[in-house]
């Protein structure tokens, strides 16, 4: 079987499942050519994020993990950024669960 592709990826934010699990998510982000942080997202914590407001996601994020969201601050990342690879990504999930069910 053909391994899918991430939830989301551009040049900046990968999103998919953590290995190993079919529930948790994990964010990867690019902050230079030879650095990277990623942030482990618990079950439904993706949906949750992608629902959120914009002007609340970056609260919400440093809930769960405050030292991710100090360096996306500290390198400059565009949380407005983040949270439309956030939205793409959970579409893209909701989009592969409708898939599996029209063909169960």
């Amino acid at each position: 079987m053909e391994e899918e592709k991430p939830l989301y990826e551009d040049s900046q934010f990968k999103i998919d499942y953590l290995a190993n699990s079919g529930e948790d998510h994990y964010i990867t982000v690019k902050l230079s050519e030879k650095d990277e942080i990623s942030c482990v997202l618990q079950r439904h914590v993706l949906r949750e994020l992608a629902k959120k407001p914009g002007g609340m996601l970056e609260k919400t994020i440093q809930v769960f993990n405050d030292n991710f969201m100090f360096c996306l601050e500290k390198k400059g990342i565009e949380i407005d950024k983040l949270h439309i690879a956030i939205c793409q990504a959970y579409l893209e999930e909701q989009n592969r669960i409708n898939r599996f069910r029209s063909n169960l």
